[in-house]
């Protein structure tokens, strides 16, 4: 197998490379736009498939869109506020942990893949990207009751 680099120009891990290309088979889809962080989509929800290098060569990190950035900062404590007291109330390496990606101002449900301690990275991802999209779609079902409840209490 080709080394392959990020879009930064860094070497995608080994691990990873497999683990990506062999999801990408399965999949149809094209494993080189992921390696450069290009968004895949399932069940309505946008993923990155995301390496650190060096610093977690045995790592796999997906990250799920969750939404947009609100644009002033009342906004963004009163969303943020509650994603980052889940971090203490559940552990974030089993439950994963919430992030902000800057260039595109965009919030995430991020999710650590240990590739060393997997069978098969492929399987890992399909499955944690099917369990996080499913979760999404019900909070936003969820969230939905919500507001058309306060709204029809108005």
């Amino acid at each position: 197998m080709d080394a392959q680099f990020d879009s930064h120009g860094k070497p995608v891990p080994p691990l990873f490379q497999k683990a990506v290309t062999d999801f990408a088979r399965q999949t149809g889809l094209d494993a080189e736009p992921l390696f450069k962080g290009t968004a895949l989509e399932h069940e309505g929800a946008h993923f990155w498939l995301r390496h650190f290098g060096d610093a977690d060569a045995t790592g796999l990190t997906i990250q799920m869109d969750i939404g947009e950035a609100p644009p002033d900062a009342q906004s963004l404590v009163a969303m943020t506020y509650p994603l980052l007291q889940s971090h203490l109330s559940m552990p974030p390496g089993i439950f994963g942990y919430y992030g902000y990606l800057p260039e595109l101002n965009r919030l995430v449900h991020c999710t650590r893949i240990s590739l060393d301690e997997v069978d098969d990275g492929a399987a890992a991802i399909v499955q944690a990207v099917q369990v996080r999209a499913l979760q999404l779609a019900g909070a936003r079902s969820e969230a939905a009751k919500h507001t058309t409840t306060r709204a029809l209490a108005s």
